[in-house]
């Protein structure tokens, strides 16, 4: 008897996809790229606005912090103790010799815009051609360095201090004869110190040149040739808003806080400032739209009237925070308690 065997070859069973299940396949493939491309643009966007929301944190923090550590050294005049006399209140813009002596009854002073629109006006020349933005305060922080300056060091055209604590002389550094004749109660001379006017205000540019429409918070200060020289500082600040404490009954803590005092008397009588700040980033969100209103301080009048600040909306693509600081002055409010 034979037995036959039929051995039949794999590769004659072999067959390659369909149309249909190609497409299928093809489908499923373009799916999953979809799917991953989405996660890809969506993390990408994602670490974008982080990037974003960080450098809006930092500049509001640092933002804060400057003005925090200047406001507090405002009224510093060096071994000086004395309450000045209160007279008119001098040009914040003037750097001259007689408007600086006055500054000693006013170390901090300021504007207030009363609408989105205003600005500064004669009294500000120094903010005339400096992009200041409209419906922003101006704050002025009037003192002296806390670095003493020796004699050999003087430049012509800047203005020194020299002060002990019941007499005080203003000059400039090439002035002659010398004028720095006090002494202390070691009958050494008493410490010279150069003058600081630092002005903060609101741009509406932060490269002014290219008109880049980046807000940025800016400073005037007293240069080594005796005029005002502008300093960029924080990129992305785009308001700001100044409420000041008046000390009405002499304990050296604020009573009220008001957008502007009204007389001389009320300037010298400040022992507080409270800095809001409006922080935006510095590139716009595609799809986000800002319908938010921002608190930026208020204050109250003698005769009990409230007044707050609101900004906003701004209907646009930026996002925007508040920072806000309280700060005591702690020169002027110590030597009102003696």
């Amino acid at each position: 008897m034979k037995i036959f065997f039929r051995v039949q070859s794999g590769m004659s069973q072999a067959r390659g996809f369909s149309l249909v299940e190609f497409m299928v396949a093809m489908a499923i493939g373009l799916i999953l790229i979809a799917g991953i491309m989405t996660l890809v643009i969506g993390n990408l966007q994602g670490y974008g606005e982080l990037i974003k929301s960080g450098h809006k944190i930092e500049n509001g923090r640092f933002a804060t912090q400057l003005l925090r550590d200047d406001v507090a050294h405002a009224g510093y005049f060096g071994g000086w103790g004395r309450p000045a006399d209160v007279s008119a209140v001098p040009p914040a813009c003037d750097v001259g010799v007689s408007a600086i002596a006055d500054i000693l009854a006013f170390p901090v002073q300021g504007w207030n815009a009363s609408s989105a629109t205003a600005v500064p006006g004669s009294d500000w020349g120094c903010l005339a051609s400096a992009n200041f933005k409209p419906g922003t305060d101006v704050l002025v922080v009037n003192r002296v360095s806390t670095r003493v300056t020796e004699k050999a060091s003087l430049q012509s055209s800047r203005l020194y201090i020299q002060a002990t604590p019941i007499d005080i002389v203003l000059s400039r550094g090439d002035a002659d004869p010398d004028p720095f004749i006090l002494q202390n109660e070691e009958d050494e001379d008493a410490d010279i110190r150069t003058v600081l006017k630092h002005i903060y205000f609101i741009t509406s540019c932060s490269d002014c040149a290219s008109n880049d429409g980046v807000p940025t918070l800016r400073r005037l200060e007293i240069a080594n040739n005796g005029g005002l020289t502008s300093i960029a500082l924080v990129e992305g600040i785009e308001n700001m808003q100044i409420d000041f404490g008046l000390d009405d009954n002499g304990n050296s803590s604020p009573d009220r806080f008001v957008a502007e005092p009204a007389s001389a008397v009320e300037w010298s009588s400040v022992v507080a400032v409270r800095i809001n700040l409006l922080v935006r980033n510095i590139l716009a969100t595609p799809g986000h739209e800002d319908t938010k209103e921002y608190l930026l301080g208020s204050g109250v009048s003698t005769s009990g009237t409230v007044t707050e600040k609101v900004v906003g909306p701004f209907n646009d693509g930026f996002k925007r925070s508040v920072y806000s600081v309280t700060v005591r002055l702690q020169n002027p409010a110590g030597r009102r308690e003696l």
